[in-house]
C-alpha cells in the first residue's frame, strides 16, 4: 500500500493518486461484471500506456498493483462478513493518512482523501457503464449510489448538506456504510 502510494505520487500530475486508485480498485472488485486488474494501467496512463524504463520497472509496478488488489479484496471480504464489527471499513483510509506533514487539519485532510476515494469509485462506473448498468438502476441501491455521487461532487453545497444530513440521521448513512451496502447487495 505505502509503496504503491509513493509510486503514484512520483508520477506526472495527470496520473490519479493513490486514494482515487483505491476507490477505483474497490469498485472494480464490486462490479457485477469481472474487470481485469490490468485495466487500472489504462486508467492511469491511457491506452498508449506508460513508457517503462525496463522490464524490471514494469514488473515492480504490476507486483505492487496486484498486491494492493489482493489487499482490497481481503478488506472488502472482512468488512462485509456477517460477523464483521461495525467499525470495519471497506474504504482504505487509515488514521495515519489524515495527518499531513505540515500539520494539516485532520478534518480537511479526511474530506480531501474521501473525495479522491469516492471519485475513483464513481469513475469506475463511468469508465465501464455497461458493466454497471443494472446495478446503477436498482432502486434498492439508489440511496447508496446517491451518497457515493455526493462525495465525488463534494464541491456542490447541496451534496455537502445531504452528506451531513444522512450522517446525522438515525440510522446514519455514511460513505462507508453506503459502499458496504452496495458490496453486500452485489456480492449476494
Amino acid at each position: 500500500r505505502d509503496d504503491l502510494m509513493l509510486w503514484l505520487e512520483a508520477e506526472p500530475e495527470e496520473v490519479p493518486r493513490f486514494f482515487e486508485v483505491s476507490g477505483l480498485i474497490t469498485a472494480m472488485q464490486l462490479c457485477p461484471t469481472v474487470l481485469s486488474p490490468l485495466k487500472v494501467t489504462e486508467v492511469l496512463w491511457g491506452e498508449a500506456g506508460r513508457a517503462w524504463e525496463d522490464q524490471n520497472e514494469m514488473q515492480e509496478f504490476h507486483t505492487l498493483l496486484m498486491g494492493y488488489w489482493n489487499q482490497v479484496s481481503d478488506q472488502i471480504n472482512d468488512a462485509i462478513a456477517p460477523d464483521a464489527p461495525a467499525t470495519f471499513s471497506i474504504i482504505d483510509i487509515w488514521e495515519d493518512d489524515l495527518f499531513g506533514e505540515k500539520g494539516d487539519d485532520n478534518g480537511f485532510a479526511m474530506v480531501l482523501i474521501t473525495i479522491g476515494w469516492a471519485t475513483g469509485f464513481w469513475r469506475c462506473t463511468e469508465l465501464w457503464p455497461e458493466a454497471w448498468s443494472d446495478a446503477l438502476r436498482r432502486s434498492d441501491l439508489a440511496p447508496y449510489w446517491e451518497i457515493v455521487n455526493c462525495w465525488r461532487a463534494f464541491e456542490v453545497e447541496e451534496n455537502r448538506d445531504l452528506i451531513t444530513a444522512r450522517a446525522e440521521a438515525e440510522p446514519p448513512l455514511t460513505l462507508n456504510l453506503a459502499v458496504k451496502a452496495i458490496a453486500r447487495a452485489l456480492r449476494n
